[in-house]
């Protein structure tokens, strides 16, 4: 389960963005995620609200996961599709030979919380 480690990063970077921000409490964290990442958003979710009880900056946050489509462009023909996965084939031409431009991010997309006064 992959999904762990992500969340175990994701809230030491939110920590330490917290910090530099100096962010008093975390309300809402969102999370871009491309789908060929094979990550379980309820997982991590349900992770993630295990992982921040050690954390009281995060009492209460909220983890909103962004999934990503899978996205390429055609080699061949230059048509940029959204992948109907498992097939990768150019539903323009039917070429396999194609370039993925989305579906592999793991963005920190933003962090809301209150700043010390």
């Amino acid at each position: 389960m992959h999904e762990a480690a992500i969340i175990e990063d994701l809230i030491c970077q939110v920590l330490l963005e917290a910090e530099k921000n100096q962010l008093q409490k975390i309300s809402i964290i969102c999370l871009t995620v491309g789908r060929l990442h094979h990550l379980v958003p309820q997982t991590m979710g349900e992770l993630f609200d295990l992982m921040k009880s050690e954390f009281p900056i995060m009492a209460g946050a909220i983890l909103q996961t962004e999934i990503r489509p899978v996205r390429f462009v055609c080699r061949s023909c230059g048509s940029e599709t959204a992948a109907a996965a498992p097939s990768f084939s150019c539903p323009d031409c039917r070429s396999t030979d194609i370039r993925i431009v989305s579906g592999y991010e793991l963005i920190l997309a933003s962090i809301e919380g209150e700043q010390n006064e």
